[in-house]
C-alpha cells in the first residue's frame, strides 16, 4: 500500500497530536479491539537520518480504527530546527508493513525557552 504525503509544522516545545483512522485495503475499518496491529513513526534529519523523535501510537475509537500519533512538548522542544521528514508506519499482525503517512516536518523554533 502506497503511504500519503502530508506535510506536517512542528511548533517546539507544543504537542502535536495527528489524528488517524485506519482501513484495510477494501476500505473498511480495523477493529482495533481485535486485529492485531499498530503504528509507529519517526521524526528524522535530512542531512543523516538521525531520529529527532518518535512518535506515541494511542488507540482513540479502537472499534473503528481511531487512533493518534503524538509528540509531547518535551520531545518538539529538543528537535534541531533543520530540514527534517516524517514516516509512520502501520504493522500488521502477518509481519507486513505499511507506510501510512510521509512528508517534510518543518520545525518552528521558539522565540523563548519553555520551562
Amino acid at each position: 500500500m502506497a503511504g500519503t504525503k502530508y506535510d506536517i509544522v512542528i511548533e517546539q516545545g507544543a504537542c502535536l497530536n495527528i489524528p488517524l483512522t485506519l482501513k484495510d485495503n477494501l476500505g473498511d475499518p480495523y477493529d482495533l479491539q481485535t486485529d492485531a496491529v499498530y503504528l509507529t513513526g519517526v521524526v528524522y534529519r535530512d542531512y543523516d537520518q538521525h531520529v529527532q523523535a518518535t512518535f506515541t501510537y494511542t488507540e482513540t475509537d479502537a472499534p473503528n480504527g481511531g487512533a493518534e500519533m503524538s509528540l509531547n512538548s518535551s520531545d518538539t522542544q529538543a528537535m534541531e530546527t533543520t530540514y527534517s521528514s516524517y514516516d509512520i508506519f502501520l504493522i500488521k499482525s502477518d509481519g507486513c508493513v505499511d507506510r501510512l503517512l510521509y512528508g517534510a516536518a518543518t520545525i518552528n523554533g521558539t522565540a523563548t525557552p519553555l520551562p
